[in-house]
């Protein structure tokens, strides 16, 4: 599907591998919910973890890209 930008929001997991795979099959972007938002987050309100795994994931995302 070459002329279309695929956005990717299920199934998607916080981590390299995964991340990787999406954008190695087409993906032009990815969107995690409730991977990243999780019930353990919440409960504890660990904002310290919810920022490091965005961050990770970002660096993730940058590093493939370019």
């Amino acid at each position: 599907v070459p002329d279309l930008k695929l956005m990717i929001t299920g199934g998607v997991e916080p981590t390299e591998k995964n991340i990787s795979e999406w954008f190695g099959a087409g993906a032009t972007c990815v969107g995690l919910g409730s991977q990243l938002f999780t019930k353990d987050v919440f409960d504890k309100q660990d904002w310290d973890k919810l920022e490091k795994t965005v961050r990770f994931v970002l660096g993730v995302i940058i590093a493939i890209k370019r």
